[in-house]
């Protein structure tokens, strides 16, 4: 039995740890505002310390965080790559490429969001956030392999759809063959038929036709009686 798998897409949040090369003030100040959901104004603070230094992991990580809860993933994606590559520091450089692979999936990017996962779960094996996310990307994909693979339910509907078509001319084209040699049967005419008084007086003609030829028998009988007759001679 096959069991649904549940995509965490859990942000990791801001960092709040600061250096001294950092802006820690526009930082600070961009947390503040990215607790209270204004993205947009937190995204401008982290800039502004990003400005100070390009390379800040901590800035472009949060930097991250606020474009991506401003469903800008592609953006996002690209920061958290950023993020990832500016640092050394094991557990940044983790929750970067964790944070980057949820932004790749949510803009359906699978190959990239499978590789940010496994990235993630080499540095930090025991990320279950990690192990869900990337059994989620790889059983997307290989369903949406194997749709490409099918063909498309239009097209095949067509392909049925002439063959349907071609059986049944070829169906039509025997049967006028197997006729052709059969003379076709001339329709009867029907016995017409009479009402009731047609069917009397009918009747009535046979009689009177009878009787008269019966009369004509009689009379012709009697002639025949008196030919052979002699009146004797006393």
């Amino acid at each position: 039995m096959k069991i649904a798998l549940l995509v965490f897409i859990i942000l990791v949040p801001p960092q709040l740890l600061f250096s001294q090369k950092q802006d820690t003030k526009s930082i600070y100040a961009g947390n503040e505002l990215y607790k209270k959901n204004d993205y947009v104004a937190a995204e401008k603070w982290y800039q502004t310390a990003i400005t100070k230094v390009p390379t800040d992991p901590t800035a472009n990580f949060n930097l991250g965080n606020s474009i991506y809860q401003q469903k800008k993933y592609e953006d996002a994606a690209a920061t958290f790559t950023k993020a990832a590559a500016s640092t050394k520091d094991i557990n940044t450089k983790q929750k970067s490429e964790y944070n980057a692979g949820n932004a790749y999936l949510e803009n359906k990017n699978l190959d990239e969001a499978i590789a940010s996962y496994k990235k993630a779960l080499k540095l930090n094996p025991n990320d279950q956030n990690a192990k869900y996310n990337l059994s989620y990307a790889l059983q997307k994909k290989k369903k949406k392999e194997s749709k490409c693979n099918k063909p498309n339910d239009q097209e095949q509907n067509q392909q049925e759809k002439k063959e349907e078509q071609s059986k049944q001319e070829k169906n039509k084209e025997e049967q006028q063959n197997k006729g052709g040699d059969k003379k076709e049967s001339q329709p009867q005419p029907k016995p017409q038929q009479i009402n009731k008084e047609q069917a009397k007086q009918l009747l009535e003609v046979l009689k009177n036709k009878d009787e008269q030829t019966r009369k004509k028998i009689n009379a012709a009988q009697e002639r025949g009686s008196g030919k052979g007759k002699m009146d004797k001679d006393w």
